[in-house]
């Protein structure tokens, strides 16, 4: 990352570290007896509604919203609705909407609008909601905001039960239009459209986000965990995904373009996650962007048990297609196909390749494969499938998508994970990846002792199974 990029992040963390610090404090309770909207909001004269507090905040102004179960629909029914921002905070004085310590707040929005809805905002933080029954979204950034959403920290949410018609595109959290904001340590599941196919819905859907973080989050019950389904038109980057956990989930992370007139995808960093009871790891299909999608990073994940489901029979940890300079190095893959490269039939414009891809270890695995769809293509690119990583290493290179032999440092072992019945992706001491990876550390997403994976709340404790066997049929 250039020293740029590595600015804006670092703005990012310090811009949302200090809640509230430089204005005044409010209060929410709706069950205090004195309770009103018409109150100056203090702990003694608190407001009634969360929606007077999004009214009334200015820059560096904070509203902690003591306990209850809170339903508003500002904007009435629909996608649009829900609690609606008035004002944008500041650089080092954010507007801060936060439960109060210790009390349980709902926001549930009986299936008929988001929780919270955003649009042109910047430098709001939304901390410690428990947000369920939501429409749309748990909460919604606003698609195609002019100016765009920016400075946006959702963390520490318990966000739930999130559904959509058919022909939505539905996100626990919706960061659209998001230009480096933050999605972190939050538990999110069960996002769903009503009607098959579920394919829209994601734990985090976005269309045209830049420069994001998404750390720290669990997510599981829903088609995808993180749907990056546009890039921004600037060409700014991606941003980072790291240290989430994935579970009992379709597909982990995709990346599609949205259609052949909307730019490719720049610089994606999907680092240090935790894959297990996925069918499809990491999916990228970009073939028809109007621009190339370039630099792809995925490092020291680890992909865990994965399990068919319909549609894909066979599960797979890394589906690539269309992107150039992707670098692949320090997995752990278990699952039947390690990695799955192909071309797309014109009038698609790219192919992608993959620059590098050594240090990872495998495990279970039947087949490395190469142009599967290159019988579409002309004249017809034939189609490679290896069985074992020797012919992989030795013969990829036959096809244009893998640039150099992959894989020459990779090994073939069992991973001897912790603990993995109870979930613990932890390398045992005599583990072959440990101390093997690219720079000598080990491989897998703990490359470190240091490293916290996945939302650190009681809400993620438990592994969930899939409510809809439609969705994904785990054994």
């Amino acid at each position: 990352m250039n020293f740029k990029y590595a600015f804006f992040f670092t703005l990012i963390f310090f811009s949302t570290s200090s809640y509230g610090a430089s204005g005044d404090v409010f209060f929410v309770d709706k069950n205090h007896p004195s309770a009103s909207d018409s109150n100056p909001g203090t702990e003694s004269q608190p407001w009634l509604t969360i929606q007077k507090a999004a009214d009334t905040l200015t820059a560096g102004e904070t509203v902690y919203v003591k306990e209850g179960v809170y339903t508003e629909h500002t904007a009435g029914n629909g996608q649009y609705g829900g609690i609606i921002p008035k004002n944008s905070g500041a650089l080092n004085a954010p507007i801060t909407y936060q439960t109060y310590s210790g009390d349980s707040v709902v926001i549930d929005q009986n299936d008929s609008s988001p929780g919270f809805y955003l649009q042109s905002k910047n430098h709001i933080i939304i901390k410690g909601f428990e947000i369920r029954n939501a429409y749309s979204g748990g909460i919604r950034l606003a698609n195609q905001s002019v100016p765009r959403n920016s400075f946006i920290t959702i963390e520490e949410n318990y966000i739930h039960n999130i559904t959509g018609p058919w022909g939505h595109n539905v996100g626990g959290v919706r960061l659209d239009s998001c230009d480096r904001c933050v999605v972190r340590n939050n538990t999110i599941h069960d996002v769903s459209i009503t009607t098959d196919p579920q394919t829209n819905s994601a734990g985090i859907h976005s269309y045209r986000m830049s420069n994001a973080t998404i750390e720290n989050n669990t997510i599981w019950n829903s088609y995808n965990g993180i749907f990056f389904k546009q890039a921004q038109f600037d060409g700014e980057p991606g941003g980072t995904i790291r240290r989430n956990i994935f579970h009992n989930i379709s597909e982990g992370i995709r990346l599609t373009p949205q259609g052949s007139n909307f730019p490719g995808h720049q610089e994606i960093h999907i680092k240090e996650n935790i894959f297990y009871k996925f069918s499809r790891g990491i999916k990228v299909r970009v073939s028809e962007t109007s621009t190339q999608s370039s630099g792809l990073y995925i490092s020291n994940n680890t992909f865990a048990d994965g399990v068919p489901y319909s549609g894909t029979p066979t599960p797979e940890c890394l589906v690539l297609n269309g992107y150039t300079n992707t670098q692949i190095w320090n997995n752990i893959c278990v699952a039947e196909i390690p990695i799955e490269l192909y071309h797309i039939a014109p009038p698609f414009n790219f192919t992608g390749d993959v620059t590098y891809m050594d240090f990872n270890l495998y495990h279970s695995y039947t087949s490395f494969r190469i142009d599967r769809y290159g019988r579409f293509q002309t004249p017809v690119i034939p189609y490679l499938q290896f069985s074992s990583i020797d012919e992989w290493r030795t013969n990829a290179t036959a096809s244009a998508t893998m640039v150099s032999p992959p894989d020459i440092n990779s090994i073939t072992s069992p991973p001897l994970f912790m603990d993995p019945i109870n979930r613990n992706y932890k390398l045992q001491t005599d583990s072959q990846a440990k101390s093997r990876g690219r720079n000598g550390e080990d491989i897998g997403a703990y490359s470190s002792s240091t490293i916290f994976i996945g939302a650190s709340n009681s809400f993620s404790d438990a592994p969930k199974r899939p409510s809809s066997p439609s969705l994904l049929m785990v054994n």
